[in-house]
């Protein structure tokens, strides 16, 4: 049997929708700097693989100060 879960749309969704319950999620380290940042992150209690995580946009975005 699997446990409940639920999708989202986006990690912006995450922390309104856990906050407050009993709802766990797992996610990068990173999100703690910033969506999950009023999260509480105790490490898990297993070990995982690193993952490797690559950016990637059009040639034409390089001088976007947003990426």
């Amino acid at each position: 049997m699997n446990p409940p879960s639920i999708l989202v749309p986006n990690f912006s969704s995450l922390a309104p929708m856990i906050r407050g319950t009993d709802r766990i999620t797992t996610q990068l380290a990173f999100m703690k700097l910033g969506l999950l940042k009023y999260l509480d992150m105790p490490p898990l209690p297993f070990k995982t693989k690193t993952l490797d995580l690559f950016l990637v946009w059009h040639r034409r975005e390089n001088n976007d100060p947003a990426h």
